[in-house]
């Protein structure tokens, strides 16, 4: 999916506008995606830079639809399910509670999302953005991509202020025929500082050297 037709331009110097095209053109392909039934399982995401795995310079992302579901995001799915069965609440909105309450990993909170640095990240500066309401990016209406569409460009600004432009990958909630009563969009953002290597591969235990109280205090703004 290509993003802009100026090559010169990447998410460090997007507009709100280019912003609010973006996730607009995002929207109507899961859509469209969405009215072919043999679909079970659609994600969108971008690789920005080689660490982090992208083949062409010219910014793009990506959309893969298949007809299966694969399995860690089955186990993922079902993990959601357990928890809103067992609390009647959905599992991220009640992460986003103990975050906003704690304040200490909470970047930016709008009208319609909760910025933060997750707890136990993975990766260095990796960020989360989660819906306060919306089930998946189809349900987001004008103003609310337009919220998101600012905190995007907000955070590209700030992300660029202290490191400049840098490999990562951005991640979208991905959509399932599953009932989403009990999911939130979202979309998690990974700056490919250091590369995956042996530990990480092996044993699925990944180091980052910074943490997210810190990250979260470096980003607000």
């Amino acid at each position: 999916m290509i993003e802009t037709p100026r090559h010169e331009k990447n998410f460090f110097n997007f507009s709100v506008q280019e912003f609010v095209d973006y996730l607009t053109i995002v929207q109507k392909r899961v859509v469209s995606l969405q009215k072919d039934r043999r679909l079970a399982y659609i994600v969108v995401f971008k690789n920005s830079g080689f660490k982090a795995g992208a083949s062409m310079e010219h910014s793009h992302s990506q959309i893969i639809a298949m007809d299966k579901i694969p399995q860690e995001q089955i186990g993922f799915i079902n993990r959601q399910k357990e928890y809103f069965k067992q609390h009647g609440r959905v599992l991220l909105d009640d992460i986003v509670y103990e975050e906003t309450q704690s304040d200490e990993r909470v970047i930016k909170i709008t009208k319609d999302f909760v910025l933060y640095a997750p707890y136990a990240s993975s990766f260095g500066y990796e960020v989360m953005i989660v819906s306060k309401m919306h089930h998946s990016i189809t349900t987001l209406n004008s103003d609310a991509i337009d919220d998101l569409a600012r905190l995007l460009q907000g955070l590209f600004v700030k992300y660029q202020e202290l490191f400049g432009v840098f490999d990562f990958n951005l991640i979208f909630s991905a959509q399932t025929r599953q009932d989403q009563e009990y999911s939130r969009f979202f979309i998690k953002i990974i700056p490919r500082f250091n590369a995956i290597a042996g530990l990480e591969v092996a044993s699925g235990i990944y180091i980052n050297p910074f943490l997210p109280e810190k990250v979260a205090k470096h980003l607000k703004n």
